[in-house]
């Protein structure tokens, strides 16, 4: 066995952060066939991720705490999306205000600071439907061809660019009206659990994001179907392991800096510091 020993003489979370390659030089990407930049490693290496492959892929969880950066991540996501011609981009902007600068982008937006809470849950769960439906229709299709997951020649030759369910702030629509709309929340779940296990087949995706990480809001099940799963700082050891499901000093997100912004765990590529985009930089 080995020790990688890494001696730094320097915090690289003390320098600026870095800018998002795809910001700084904005070009056409193909999802099917590249990775993307998300940030970088304590050693300064660049952190990758694939964001579709076939049949699974694209299932995304994050948690933060207020301010530590969980809107920064999900823009270093989105801007990938954005610059794929062929995702399309459904948006549920659970804060409402958060994302709006992204709507003119996205297929379906639901972000209007005049919604209730309930209301959101309802276009929410509306839209899932929707992508369930998408779903259903691409079946037959993949019949045809002997095959249960789309891949990228079949998405070319019918014209089946990927779907992206982004659900920013999931406990404002779950476990903040479960009380009060329980029967329609639990109906949604079912719906969002669905989604996220059968979807990444028919190349419709989930990323889930929230600042109140705990089992309400993302319940076992639900986090155990998605592989990737990045923690920023969260004040308490629960709600690290309500994302990361991991032990271990180096997997808590409660260890990490609260002002050491965008510094992230990742379950696939430990700790590292998301590029620093803002919402605005992706219109």
């Amino acid at each position: 066995s080995q020790v990688r020993i890494l001696a730094l003489d320097v915090d690289p979370w003390s320098l600026a952060p870095t800018v998002n390659p795809l910001v700084r030089s904005p070009r056409r990407v193909n999802l099917w066939r590249e990775t993307v930049s998300m940030g970088t490693a304590p050693d300064y290496t660049d952190v990758r991720e694939q964001m579709v492959e076939e049949g699974d892929g694209g299932g995304r969880l994050a948690g933060a705490a207020p301010r530590a950066g969980k809107s920064v991540l999900l823009s270093n996501w989105i801007v990938a999306l954005a610059l794929d011609p062929t995702a399309h981009l459904h948006i549920i902007d659970g804060s409402a205000v958060d994302f709006s600068p992204v709507e003119s982008i996205a297929d379906t937006f639901v972000g209007d600071p005049k919604l209730k809470d309930e209301e959101i849950l309802l276009a929410a769960h509306a839209t899932v439907k929707k992508l369930i439906a998408e779903c259903n229709r691409r079946k037959p299709i993949l019949f045809q061809y002997g095959t249960n997951k789309l891949n990228e020649t079949i998405s070319d030759k019918h014209n089946l660019g990927t779907h992206w369910y982004i659900n920013d702030e999931l406990a404002a629509i779950t476990s903040v009206l479960i009380g009060r709309f329980k029967k329609e929340v639990e109906a949604f779940q079912a719906d969002l659990l669905w989604l996220i296990s059968n979807g990444p087949k028919y190349g419709v995706f989930c990323i889930l994001a929230t600042q109140r990480p705990n089992e309400k809001v993302i319940p076992p099940e639900m986090k155990d179907l998605i592989l990737l799963r990045t923690a920023l700082y969260i004040p308490s050891d629960s709600g690290s392991r309500a994302i990361l499901s991991q032990s271990g000093t180096s997997n808590r997100a409660d260890k990490l800096d609260p002002n050491q912004k965008g510094v992230a765990i990742s379950t696939k590529a430990g700790q590292y510091r998301t590029h620093l985009v803002e919402v605005r930089d992706i219109r």
